[in-house]
């Protein structure tokens, strides 16, 4: 996969960062530790499926199969077999995607104090 992964790493310029996002085919955060990363909500509104760990807030927005597919932090067997399933499957991708969208829309249409409520509720599973 080397000649089909480019690690861009920071991005400060708006202009260069929505250029990337544009050229993506698939968002991977490999992270050991995050809180929710604001690189999650970027790519769900560029209609970029997610590949991940299922650390931090990760795993209370996101759900494994439906708008990402997650793994155990270092587990690098899994994130190519993730990859590899994203590439293999495009209806995989269109749910993902469509799943996405849906929940950028919702959270980004509330203020930020109720974004904040939104992801404390999913974090511990209150309705």
């Amino acid at each position: 996969l080397q000649d089909k992964i480019e690690m861009a790493g920071y991005i400060g310029d708006i202009n260069e960062l929505k250029s990337c996002y544009q050229k993506s085919d698939i968002f991977v955060l490999p992270s050991y530790i995050e809180g929710f990363p604001r690189v999650l909500y970027e790519s769900m509104s560029q209609c970029l499926p997610i590949v991940s760990t299922d650390v931090g807030g990760i795993p209370h927005l996101l759900v494994n199969n439906e708008n990402a597919l997650l793994c155990k932090a270092g587990d690098i067997e899994c994130m190519v077999r993730k990859l590899l399933k994203l590439i293999e499957l495009p209806s995989l991708r269109k749910k993902m995607i469509k799943n996405n969208v849906k929940l950028f829309e919702e959270i980004a249409s509330d203020s930020p104090g109720k974004q904040h409520s939104l992801a404390i509720r999913r974090i511990f599973h209150v309705k």
